[in-house]
């Protein structure tokens, strides 16, 4: 964005490898047509550093290695929880797998020591950790909790564009074994995104094809963070594609990509 030149290396076959490949593969289309490299199924072998004259990183792809000279090299292979060296054995706190070991109301093993966010394991997001907090002190003052469902946690990835999703992705899905139906809207037909210039990306909604459930939603493209809260809330209430569609969108809108897609995934898309 700002004119540098930006190699991105990842070890897996494509660059964002939670999230759903179809969108993946249109964000790193978008990415090589403004000009990064992108080397997917490569490995970072060194980083040789040189003091005030930047780094040398060796990448092998394949049989090929190749040395990259640059100014920065950003190291981003995710998130750990923080469980060592803090006496979590001594309070009688069990870790399993580098995670600490909770009940669904958030009880550890240790009496009176609960646990909320990374430490106990994915979704490792700073958003479900809040979450997580305050069922934990609901449960403290005698409250049933129902502990975080996973699945209806969005994930989010701060880039230009934005990818935001809730749910199962479509390869997801059908290895779960559902017969699916996928609904997509690309945001260039809509008045709000060619006004703002920011034309890229889709919506794209997986739907259960016997019941109309939503079982997943993606979003690509400007502003996808802030829509992806519609989505969440409908799976919360389990509102199916239909109450979706249904829903009466404001026009110009971003989010008129969403009411589609849920549109497009019952076969009654009528704008495009």
């Amino acid at each position: 964005t700002f004119g540098s030149q930006v190699t991105v290396v990842e070890i897996l076959p494509q660059i964002l490898p939670l999230e759903d490949e179809e969108l993946t593969a249109e964000l790193a289309r978008l990415y090589r047509r403004k000009g990064m490299r992108l080397l997917t199924g490569s490995r970072v072998e060194g980083v040789a550093v040189d003091a005030g004259r930047g780094c040398t990183v060796r990448v092998s792809s394949g049989e090929e290695v190749e040395e990259i000279a640059c100014d920065l090299v950003l190291v981003a292979v995710g998130v750990a929880g923080n469980v060592e060296g803090i006496g979590l054995e001594e309070a009688g706190v069990e870790v399993e797998k580098g995670f600490i070991k909770v009940r669904p109301d958030y009880a550890t093993t240790a009496q009176g020591i609960r646990a909320i966010g990374d430490c106990i394991g994915p979704p490792l997001l700073a958003h479900a950790a809040s979450r997580e907090a305050a069922l934990a002190v609901e449960a403290l003052l005698g409250h049933q909790v129902q502990p975080l469902d996973p699945d209806l946690v969005p994930g989010c990835t701060y880039c230009q564009p934005q990818l935001a999703r809730v749910g199962l992705t479509e390869a997801q899905a059908r290895q779960a074994g559902r017969e699916i139906t996928v609904g997509r809207f690309p945001f260039r037909p809509l008045g709000k995104a060619l006004a703002n210039g920011e034309p890229e990306g889709m919506v794209k909604a997986v739907v259960d094809k016997e019941d109309g459930k939503i079982l997943g939603v993606h979003i690509l493209g400007a502003e996808a963070v802030e829509l992806i809260p519609e989505a969440t809330l409908a799976m919360t209430l389990e509102a199916g594609a239909v109450s979706l569609e249904s829903t009466v969108h404001p026009h110009p809108s971003l989010s008129e990509a969403v009411m589609e897609a849920a549109a497009a995934a019952l076969g009654r898309a009528i704008h495009i």
